[in-house]
C-alpha cells in the first residue's frame, strides 16, 4: 500500500491527503502524538527512560510518516510560520520541533 502515497500539494488535494495520513497513522498507532493526546514524558514521571523510549518511537514514526506524504518545495505560508516560532522563542517560549508541526497540522483547515 504504501506505494500509493498520496503526496500533499497543499491546496489541491488536502482532503484526500489528509483523510489517507490519517488513516495511516492511526493504523501505525501514532495519530495520538500528532494530535497532541500523547505528550512527551515528564522526568519527573514513573518509569521515565522506557516511557520516553517509547514516545520517542512514536514521534519519529509520526514525523516520517508526514514528511514523506509532502511534495517538495516551500510550504504555503512557511515564512509566515518560521518568523512567529522565532518571535515565540524570543519571548520565552520552549517550542519542540514536534510541537510546532504539531500546531501547524492542528491549524490546516478541517476539510
Amino acid at each position: 500500500m504504501e506505494g500509493n502515497v498520496i503526496k500533499l500539494s497543499f491546496e489541491s488535494n488536502w482532503k484526500t491527503w489528509k483523510f489517507q495520513t490519517g488513516v495511516t497513522l492511526r493504523a501505525k498507532g501514532v495519530y495520538d502524538v500528532v494530535n497532541g493526546t500523547c505528550v512527551k514524558p515528564e522526568p519527573e514521571s514513573d518509569d521515565y527512560e522506557r516511557a520516553l523510549k517509547e514516545w520517542l518511537q512514536k514521534d519519529f514514526l509520526a514525523q516520517d510518516l508526514n514528511v514523506t506524504r509532502l511534495d517538495k518545495g516551500p510550504m504555503p505560508g512557511e515564512s509566515i510560520v518560521e518568523d512567529t516560532v522565532s518571535n515565540l522563542k524570543q519571548l520565552g517560549e520552549k517550542l519542540s520541533e514536534t510541537m510546532i508541526e504539531t500546531k501547524i497540522l492542528m491549524a490546516l483547515p478541517s476539510t
